[in-house]
């Protein structure tokens, strides 16, 4: 399987969905299955400065807009709070498994892009692309791994455990109350 390597806290936010369209310097034309791997990349001026911006800690969901407009908002702890979540967030792992779907360039996707959210989670200036993800599928668990710049082969058989147990949950869904009748009786 191919996977990217993202930056935190935007591997986060992709495999929260908070993030949806991942902006590269380059196009590609791949699609399909991608794994979305967070780098060892850890710098804490940068986590800080992000920290103090209110759209990253609505997207962290540690800032909400009524919290935000209450008189009793206390912007100093709220910062702090984005500041140790992001410090929290796995970092040298698989995050999430997801589908590249599409990818166009950001002129065309900045018209449909609205100031806020998806639009400040990424960067959209001309000459670059968007790459549409779908099928987000968080992990339990991250994944140890070791990442990359540009594409990357992680082995498919990495995931096999990981499939194997949301096949089974998904069996025990389906099943579950004629599996538990038969317990019964």
């Amino acid at each position: 399987m191919k996977a990217i390597s993202l930056w935190q806290p935007w591997a986060t936010l992709i495999a929260t969905g908070a993030k949806k369209i991942e902006t590269r310097s380059w196009y590609t034309g791949y699609r399909g299955p991608i794994a979305i791997h967070a780098a060892k990349r850890k710098v804490l001026k940068e986590i800080k400065m992000l920290a103090e911006d209110d759209d990253y800690r609505l997207a962290l969901g540690v800032l909400d807009v009524e919290t935000w407009n209450s008189p009793d908002y206390d912007e100093e702890g709220n910062i702090a709070k984005a500041t140790e979540a992001m410090l929290a967030m796995p970092y040298g792992a698989i995050v999430a498994l997801a589908r590249l779907a599409d990818c166009q360039s950001t002129t065309k996707l900045i018209t449909s892009c609205k100031p806020g959210g998806e639009y400040w989670l990424g960067n959209y200036d001309r000459g670059r692309f968007g790459w549409m993800l779908e099928d987000v599928q968080p992990l339990a668990e991250p994944i140890p791994f070791t990442g990359a710049q540009g594409f990357f082969d992680v082995p498919d058989n990495l995931f096999e455990d990981l499939r194997f147990a949301e096949a089974l949950e998904k069996t025990n869904e389906r099943h579950g109350n004629a599996l538990k009748k038969l317990a019964n009786n």
